[in-house]
């Protein structure tokens, strides 16, 4: 009896079918970690020594070529018949160039557009670990698609995440510089806890300035963006941190005045995402209310960033504000603010030092059995000043630290 003998066709399609339907999903949770460790950017390679090679086809008609353990990149592409195809192999041997080979195409139609990228990396190329070590005990400020952020990597291998909200501020102001202020506060903290602490930049993309035109919400005050919402930016940054912590994704949370505001809402919309979070001095609150329209309660919403744009509703879920008041949140703030507070749906008294008290006795009606964790603390003689709160919001935050 005869063998049958596997058609390789069909077991290199089935690979090729693995690696896009990876890929389709990576990209499509935006899983930037996962993007930087399994793929290049298409049409690169790396040299041996470590540079850039730049590539670019003509051949219209591509075969998929596997290159092999030494090569760094493959090619592939769609139908073709009797065509060239153009493939690049690279050494690993330092000051070895990847140079272009030609051959004749093999028959068959592909239904197949993309770049298959080699798992080869040449040697004496620094990796992310290492890049990374050369980041820590600086202050540096990082760039993705949606916006900017300011990270901080502590001395030794860190233990979990911070995130720090800035307060607003008025516009034609320096947001990027304001992030940086609030997280240099900070810097001791996580080098002693051993966190690594980012600090968005909610720039006018994220209504720094309340009053930035094509802001609905009060931007990142209620977790909102002109292009994508501010709860969503703050995913994208973590995400570039998930590997190296090795968390299950949650973080701690710190925020000041409309950062406060976004840590508030961010804890009711998100609670399963945070280990715990300090609010310094909100001004406004999301109260499990109801009769109060999101983002001062629980009524859903209509948003319109935009005439030209289709309205989106927003339904917050109820569960939210009880998840949340399990969790141990602080709020933090001086019992010298108490300049008065203009009216918001859902909100009883004039100054944050009322707002504060309200909305922590409001979540600890809602809280599950066993409790609330929702606390409040004044410190006295302190105004509206973020400078002078953090030294109370991090005793607060090192108590919970493990959470």
């Amino acid at each position: 009896m005869s063998k049958s003998v596997p058609d390789p066709s069909i077991a290199l399609l089935d690979e090729v079918g693995g690696f896009f339907d990876d890929f389709v999903e990576a990209f499509s949770s935006f899983s930037g970690a996962r993007i930087a460790t399994r793929y290049f950017v298409p049409g690169a390679a790396p040299r041996g020594d470590g540079s850039i090679q730049c590539l670019q086809s003509r051949v219209e008609d591509l075969d998929v070529v596997p290159t092999g353990g030494r090569s760094a990149l493959g090619t592939a592409a769609c139908s073709g018949s009797g065509a060239n195809r153009t493939t690049w192999s690279g050494s690993r041997q330092a000051g070895r160039s990847l140079l272009p080979r030609t051959t004749s195409a093999r028959r068959g139609r592909w239904a197949v557009l993309a770049v298959l990228l080699a798992v080869a990396v040449p040697a004496g190329a620094p990796g992310p670990a290492e890049a990374q070590a050369d980041e820590r005990s600086t202050v540096l400020h990082k760039k993705l698609v949606h916006g900017e952020y300011v990270q901080y990597l502590p001395r030794q291998a860190p233990k979990g995440i911070l995130v720090i909200a800035h307060g607003s501020t008025e516009a034609g102001k320096d947001v990027a510089k304001l992030a940086e202020t609030f997280l240099q506060r900070w810097v001791k903290f996580a080098d002693e806890h051993r966190l690594v602490a980012v600090a968005p930049v909610f720039d006018a993309n994220f209504g720094s300035w309340e009053k930035e035109p094509g802001i609905a919400l009060g931007g990142y005050r209620g977790l909102a963006g002109k292009q994508i919402g501010a709860d969503e930016f703050v995913h994208h940054i973590l995400e570039q941190y998930r590997h190296q912590v090795g968390s299950d994704g949650r973080f701690y949370l710190y925020g000041h005045s409309a950062g406060a505001q976004f840590a508030g809402r961010y804890a009711i919309r998100h609670p399963d995402r945070l280990r715990a979070a300090v609010l310094s001095a909100p001004g406004r609150y999301a109260f499990p209310d109801p009769g109060a329209p999101w983002p001062y309660g629980q009524k859903e919403v209509s948003v319109r960033a935009n005439p030209s744009e289709p309205a989106r509703m927003i339904r917050p879920d109820p569960e939210g504000w009880r998840k949340a008041a399990a969790l141990p949140i602080t709020v933090v703030v001086g019992t010298a603010d108490t300049e008065p507070q203009p009216s918001r749906p859902g909100h009883l008294g004039k100054t944050r030092v009322e707002f504060a008290q309200q909305w922590v006795e409001a979540m600890t009606r809602v809280a599950p059995q066993g409790g609330t964790r929702v606390r409040l603390l004044t410190v006295p003689r302190v105004g509206h000043d973020s400078a002078r709160l953090t030294p109370a919001c991090q005793e607060v935050l090192a108590r919970h630290l493990g959470s």
